[in-house]
């Protein structure tokens, strides 16, 4: 296999390193890496066979046997095509993620693999999307097993055309917020909630569509909550602002339309997801990487100055 440049090691492509359709599947944040996703991606319809990339070694999470069980339950996923395969940014998650092609590269399906069990509510909230005829571009489910201790989620492929971090105002965001919870009726004084609503999972395409990827995390939460996660991991992630300064911002945003105490009662709520157990996919005694606890480190920043 080999890794590409464009991602830190986390898209393989086949050993001939010969570039396929699909490099738009990895949600590059940063400017000079949308860049160069973009640019491999209009690439490949030119042609271009190689792309840049250095020998890499995969270890499948799962044993060989296993794989072969999966490729027999998808359709769309064929030993004699080539995969485009996605590892994690965070090393301490055991998952990976396939995305299979046809015999002229085009993307056939999206397999997911992780040993947490699928989230109920996500389901729910993107069968639901379907009815609505949304004019979002969301992930449809085509089936869910488990083989194993592993769960399986097999999808669409999503457009295979180029994207990048939307960047909503506070307006369009809440109207984007306010269409997610009208997926389901409030409970117990929550609302549903994408619960990762990130510039990694919030996209705009080419054509002007709006993407709402990876559902998994879809939770019962605060009116603000989607809204406040967003305003704080879009700078977090593709800017190298100070935590302190991006939680200023977020409040400025999201008092346009939320009052100062739903504004902390979301960065509340937040705080109290980071307490809960980690998701089964987590691995003990595997370390976070320097970026992600950069990150995390400035998330906390930014969440303690709104509740303070």
């Amino acid at each position: 296999m080999r890794a590409t440049w464009l991602s830190r090691r986390r898209l393989l492509l086949p050993g001939s390193g010969r570039l396929p359709g699909g490099l738009w599947a990895h949600a590059a944040c940063r400017p000079l890496t949308v860049f160069a996703n973009t640019l491999s991606g209009h690439l490949t319809r030119l042609s271009v066979r190689l792309v840049p990339s250095s020998r890499t070694d995969l270890t499948l999470p799962f044993d060989d046997q296993l794989m072969a069980e999966i490729l027999d339950r998808v359709p769309g996923l064929r030993r004699d095509h080539d995969w485009v395969v996605l590892t994690p940014s965070d090393p301490r998650r055991s998952r990976i993620m396939i995305l299979g092609l046809d015999g002229m590269r085009r993307q056939t399906v999206f397999v997911r693999a992780t040993l947490d069990e699928p989230n109920l509510l996500a389901l729910r909230l993107l069968e639901q999307l379907q009815q609505t005829r949304s004019g979002l571009v969301y992930p449809m489910v085509e089936d869910v097993f488990s083989l194993d201790e592993w769960w399986i989620t097999v999808e669409r492929p999503l457009p295979q055309a180029s994207h990048r971090p939307a960047r909503l105002d506070a307006r369009s965001l809440h109207e984007l917020a306010k269409e997610i919870q009208a997926l389901a009726p409030p409970r117990d004084g929550l609302v549903c909630g994408h619960g990762d609503l990130g510039p990694w999972n919030v996209r705009r395409y080419a054509d002007g569509r709006l993407g709402v990827l990876d559902w998994e995390y879809a939770t019962w939460s605060t009116r603000a909550t989607d809204e406040l996660w967003y305003a704080l991991t879009l700078p977090l992630a593709t800017t190298d602002q100070p935590g302190k300064r991006i939680g200023q911002t977020a409040i400025d945003a999201l008092g346009e339309v939320y009052g100062e105490h739903e504004v902390r009662e979301a960065a509340e709520f937040l705080v109290t997801q980071r307490t809960r157990a980690e998701p089964a996919e987590i691995r003990e005694g595997v370390e976070r990487s320097k970026s992600l606890l950069a990150f995390e480190d400035r998330l906390v920043q930014a969440l303690s100055l709104i509740t303070d």
